[in-house]
């Protein structure tokens, strides 16, 4: 598993969210549902790696629902964070993998050109 601790480096694919380590900081970050989504995205990838179906689901599910809503510049982040943490991960071999991934990329650059 590729493990990071992602407390410590903010990104753009999470819009620059921290993992809340306070009581106080998760009170204003629930008044706000996109930082909480951004949090539990975080807490996922953290917990499980970048390279588990789960955390690479809701990734790429987050980046979809940007898409969807006209907002190409972070959902094409987001794509682009799993992307990079895919080639990170060299525990990643399989040819499904690769055939998977390959199908990421293509639906990626379909969703930004097209929609």
């Amino acid at each position: 598993m590729c493990f990071q601790d992602l407390r410590a480096i903010p990104n753009a694919a999470y819009q620059f969210h921290k993992e809340v380590l306070s009581l106080e900081e998760l009170d204003v970050t629930s008044k706000h549902p996109d930082a909480m989504y951004m949090q539990s995205l975080l807490i996922r990838e953290r917990i499980l790696g970048s390279d588990h179906k789960d955390t690479i689901f809701g990734l790429m599910y987050r980046g979809a629902v940007y898409a969807d809503t006209h907002r190409y510049v972070k959902g094409a982040r987001m794509r682009t964070h799993v992307h990079h943490k895919h080639k990170e991960c060299t525990c990643i071999h399989s040819n499904s993998d690769t055939r998977v991934w390959g199908s990421v990329r293509r639906s990626a650059l379909h969703q930004m050109l097209f929609t």
